[in-house]
């Protein structure tokens, strides 16, 4: 399963920390906030991330995105003001959450 698009968004309660929300092959959506990984229901799992993609407002709420389809990243910054060119973000690893009960 490929990842098609990702976003980046900063903690509500740390804002020391960002989230990863995936898009896999352009369908399904992930992501690695507790939110998401807390859910018990795999059909029904979601998170504000993934409702914010779902809901077409990601890239106004989120802190950079990279679409690898394209080969294109933006920043905060690129979204608040369009004339600064895009920037590199680096190449992101999804780490998946060790849930213990």
């Amino acid at each position: 399963m490929a990842i098609t698009q990702m976003w980046k968004f900063r903690s509500n309660s740390n804002p020391k920390i960002l989230y990863e929300t995936l898009e896999h092959d352009g369908e399904r959506l992930t992501c690695n906030c507790p939110g998401w990984c807390n859910k018990k229901n795999t059909l029904d799992r979601t998170c504000r991330h993934v409702r914010s993609v779902q809901a077409g407002i990601a890239n106004e709420e989120c802190e950079a995105k990279i679409d690898y389809r394209t080969g294109t990243s933006k920043s905060r910054k690129f979204f608040m003001d369009p004339t600064k060119k895009t920037p590199e973000i680096s190449n992101p690893v999804h780490k998946k959450r060790r849930i213990s009960w």
